[in-house]
């Protein structure tokens, strides 16, 4: 398959300049960037429902035990604590 790309000078510049401390050429770096960013089996936030997005922090949760969060101390008591007051 062919795939013609228009990028902006700005991305253009960045390719060759990566390309030519790297020995590669242009194409061969645009190609492995593209593969790198395909073999992800990750979605992107923004596609993902609410209820997805729910379900995945439940998940990721559960995985976090809230005896390894520390706890803090914000009562008034505690900030105000020593200063004569």
């Amino acid at each position: 398959m062919n795939l013609i790309l228009h990028l902006t000078p700005e991305t253009e510049a960045r390719l060759k300049k990566q390309a030519t401390l790297t020995g590669r050429s242009p194409e061969e770096l645009a190609l492995e960037a593209l593969q790198e960013r395909l073999a992800s089996d990750v979605l992107p936030q923004e596609s993902l429902s609410a209820s997805s997005r729910i379900a995945q922090f439940r998940e990721w949760l559960s995985e976090h035990p809230e005896s390894s969060v520390a706890r803090l101390d914000d009562s008034r008591e505690s900030i105000y604590d020593g200063r004569g007051e």
